[in-house]
């Protein structure tokens, strides 16, 4: 049993299964999208005119097992535009496939759907003919829209033969015999057993020109092949009633939630990849999907109020974790330690790559795209890669470097040195130029095309710059400064102190305001558009902020945090840490908006006539794919 909410806001662009794969008859047939009598097609141009189609519904039994349509063709022998019954010369049968299984609000699987047009005569068919159009019906309308075309073919029309010549004037006034005409295009449409053509059956569509003129396409006369191939079915689910406050979820079956209160339902404990649960919110109390240790459901794909820095896993090698930055889009990732060597991941932190030798580092800075990176080792000198992290030279002088930022191309780069000076460069590294007085700087923060920057001093006052590191400005407040980071345009930033307070400005600097509690701030990150923050205090809890700083969500749990980093988008994060006796795990940490917490503290909920359906895809997490709501559903 299957159930569909009465009025959906949305639904997933998952395929549904219809009940058989089904030909779409459009612009040439006469009576498309619903008649029950038959239709006559003519697939050729006014010259071939005596050629004819026609295509009726044929009921389950000994031709199409599940039903389908019958296609029969032949010659209009006496000129009515109809193709009689003694006029048939073949008849073929397009059968419908099995009916798929049920799934959540609707069928699981995907259907092939074939149309066929008339052509006219032009560069496709000279003497014109049919156009056969094919693809997979996304949207599970049973109508093939223009977007869901993947293929075209053409079977054309033979050319009508030339007149005979005139009769000598011998015998005047009599003309000489027509020519004969051309030969026909012929369509057969067969069924096609699971194989390698379609992994799970469908239909083979031959076509070819009739050259022997039997109105029927031998296997010598196919030109063209092709195949509709039914998409594959999903698993089979039954659906229970549930009206007790708690339930365990068993794969592959449904929930419908009937109580008046909410119904709180457990996800399977030892799931197998491939299986799913589904849960409809019948009653007016909704529903509630409660994690086991180590799950997590992943709800980005889905409307939710999941915002990022919920849900953490954890990644990578345990050293003492130092810096950490992101490309833009989240997907490449370089953290460093001090001591040790640097960690590069390709895969928003799935997997790690030890590069460059092992240093003290204490910044690094990436590229938007993460190809060009930058690192700066305290005692040390600042390292480049233009190609991801795999290869690295040495640059600048040596210096207690303390941090480094980055433009958007990685062709500006700023650097800052513990009392030393703020170094730039314009040409990804190769060369710097120190600029300001030597101070206690501690982080520095660039736009995105390295005009606008910001620096730290510890004891200090926040420097910017709008000349690209030329010249500098004293702003703020005075205050053992440890991080910056700022916008893409640069004019909005955010700057933490150790045992002060966060402080945000909307004005590149010129004004700032001081937002969140006193705390022992060690790291800040800030989204492109400014709005979405993170912020890292040591031996606290991570901060979010979706409102440019104005009001701050606790996330995360505590850690001896070291550094922040967050996509473009503001819906990625990631955060190392320092190894400690209180606080022993420094993996890389990383959150993604939408996934709630892992573990028993984690859960996402729905309201009345809501609905869900979660895919298990290993490592204890659960993937939406399939939904039905009016609103959002709730993430913790």
């Amino acid at each position: 049993m299957s159930f569909t909410p009465a009025t959906p806001a949305r639904r997933s662009a998952a395929p549904r299964t219809r009940r058989a794969l089904q030909l779409a008859l459009c612009a040439a047939l006469a009576a498309c999208g619903g008649a029950s009598g038959p239709v006559d097609d003519d697939l050729g141009p006014k010259a071939l005119d005596s050629t004819r189609a026609k295509l009726s519904l044929e009921p389950a039994g000994a031709n199409c097992a599940f039903g389908g349509t019958r296609i029969e063709g032949g010659l209009d022998h006496n000129g009515n535009g109809t193709l009689d019954t003694g006029e048939v010369m073949s008849v073929q049968f397009a059968c419908h496939g099995a009916p798929g299984a049920v799934g959540a609000g609707g069928n699981a699987g995907g259907n092939g759907l074939a149309r066929i047009d008339s052509e006219p005569a032009g560069a496709h068919c000279a003497s014109g003919g049919a156009r056969i159009s094919a693809g997979l019906d996304a949207n599970g309308n049973g109508v093939l829209d223009g977007a869901e075309v993947s293929s075209t073919r053409y079977v054309c029309a033979g050319t009508t033969g030339a007149s005979g010549s005139n009769a000598t004037n011998g015998t005047p006034g009599s003309n000489g015999s027509p020519g004969a005409n051309g030969f026909n295009g012929l369509i057969a449409i067969a069924a096609e057993s699971a194989g390698p053509n379609c992994d799970h059956g469908g239909k083979q569509v031959t076509s070819g020109i009739d050259a022997n003129g039997n109105s029927v396409l031998d296997a010598g006369e196919v030109a063209r092949t092709s195949y509709l191939c039914h998409a594959a079915p999903g698993p089979a689910m039954s659906w229970v009633s549930v009206t007790a406050p708690t339930q365990s979820m068993i794969v592959n079956t449904g929930y419908m939630a009937m109580a008046a209160t909410q119904v709180v339902l457990t996800l399977p404990a030892s799931p197998a990849i491939g299986d799913v649960v589904a849960v409809n919110g019948i009653g007016a109390g909704g529903w509630k999907i409660a994690q086991n240790t180590g799950q997590y459901i992943t709800a980005r794909n889905v409307p939710n109020d999941g915002a990022p820095g919920i849900g953490w896993l954890t990644a990578g090698p345990t050293p003492d974790w130092q810096a950490v930055a992101s490309s833009a889009d989240g997907s490449r990732l370089i953290a460093a330690p001090a001591p040790g060597q640097i960690y590069t991941s390709p895969d928003a932190g799935a997997t790690w790559i030890a590069r460059e030798s092992s240093r003290s580092w204490s910044g690094v800075a990436s590229s938007a795209d993460g190809t060009k990176l930058a690192a700066t080792a305290s005692g040390g000198q600042i390292h480049v890669s233009a190609d991801g992290g795999a290869t690295w030279a040495a640059r600048a002088g040596v210096e207690a470097w303390t941090g480094v930022a980055s433009s958007a191309d990685g062709t500006r780069l700023v650097a800052v040195a513990d009392g030393g000076q703020i170094h730039t460069s314009s040409d990804s590294g190769a060369n710097w130029v120190a600029r300001d007085s030597a101070r206690a700087w501690r982080a520095v923060a660039s736009s995105e095309d390295g005009s606008k920057l910001a620096a730290v001093v510890f004891g200090g006052q926040i420097y910017t710059s709008a000349d690209f590191g030329a010249t500098w400005a004293a702003q703020g407040p005075t205050a053992n400064w440890t991080a910056v980071a700022a916008s893409a345009n640069g004019s909005k930033l955010i700057a933490a102190a150790q045992g002060g307070q966060l402080y945000t400005s909307t004005d590149s600097g010129a004004n700032w305001t001081a937002r969140a509690g006193v705390r022992s701030w060690r790291a800040v990150a800030s989204s492109a558009d400014g709005n979405k923050l993170v912020a890292a205090p040591e031996g606290d809890v991570i901060f979010s902020s979706t409102d440019a700083g104005v009001t701050w969500t606790a996330r995360a749990s505590s850690r001896n945090w070291r550094a922040v980093a967050c996509s473009a988008d503001g819906e990625k994060l990631a955060a190392v840490s320092l190894a400690s006796l209180v606080y022993p795990a420094s993996q890389v940490h990383l959150s993604i908006s939408g996934r709630g917490s892992i573990g028993t503290g984690g859960s996402i909920s729905g309201s009345q006539y809501d609905t869900l359906k979660l895919l298990y895809i290993g490592s204890g997490e659960f993937l939406p794919i399939d939904y039905s709501t009016a609103g959002v559903f709730h993430v913790e």
